[in-house]
């Protein structure tokens, strides 16, 4: 839920162009490319995000945010919100790089060959098929468990990659890229040194005109 002008509006995210609109309609916002706002509560089963609660942000941030979260599979999820609940973020700039990082989280589950293959891709970014049918990942597990770096979580056992940083992906005033919907065309627009990342939905005619053949 958010507010702005002593009116309240929902808005669940990720969303189209469309839901903003309204929402800015229903806050009684004039201008479309104004979309400040103030957070009044956030419903997710990550409490870790509660801590936007109060904070003016942007509709098309929160966006930004809601879009990175539902192209997450499982696994990057459940290392998302170790990555929050460890970094103890605060601010959406931070939750958002935070979502750009999160093999710098391993989870250590019962299944330790698992656990120890998914930390070294973790590291990697990826494996050969022949190391993989030959490697036992359950000792890289065990390492980590007697390593005595590792964090209990509401969420698991955590591993922190400190050799990975967070990365300003997001520096908090201007949209960077991301790509996750087809068709769309991909723009910069400057002004002195700001840059922000524009996406333009395209649509794409399949359709074939062709002429009869002159013979």
């Amino acid at each position: 839920m958010v507010s702005r002008n002593g009116r309240e509006a929902d808005i669940h995210v990720p969303c189209t162009e469309k839901d903003i609109r309204r929402v800015q309609n229903e806050l009684d916002i004039p201008y479309e490319t104004d979309t400040r706002v103030k957070i009044l509560a956030v419903d997710s089963d990550i409490e870790q995000l509660s801590a936007l609660e109060g904070q003016d942000s942007d509709l098309d941030y929160l966006n930004l945010l809601g879009r990175l979260m539902y192209g997450m599979d499982e696994h990057e999820y459940n290392q998302f919100r170790m990555g929050l609940y460890h970094e103890t973020a605060f601010d959406l700039k931070t939750i958002i790089n935070i979502s750009q990082a999160v093999n710098r989280y391993s989870i250590i589950t019962d299944d330790l060959y698992e656990s120890g293959l998914d930390h070294e891709m973790d590291i990697r970014g990826c494996i050969p098929t022949s190391e993989v049918e030959v490697t036992d990942y359950s000792i890289v597990a065990k390492k980590l468990l007697d390593s005595g770096k590792c964090e209990d979580t509401p969420y698991g056992k955590l591993y922190v990659n400190d050799d990975i940083p967070i990365e300003e992906f997001f520096d908090g005033r201007h949209m960077p890229p991301y790509f996750d919907r087809q068709f769309q065309i991909a723009c910069f627009l400057e002004n002195g040194t700001d840059r922000d990342f524009l996406m333009l939905d395209a649509k794409q005619d399949i359709s074939l005109k062709t002429s009869p053949k002159k013979t």
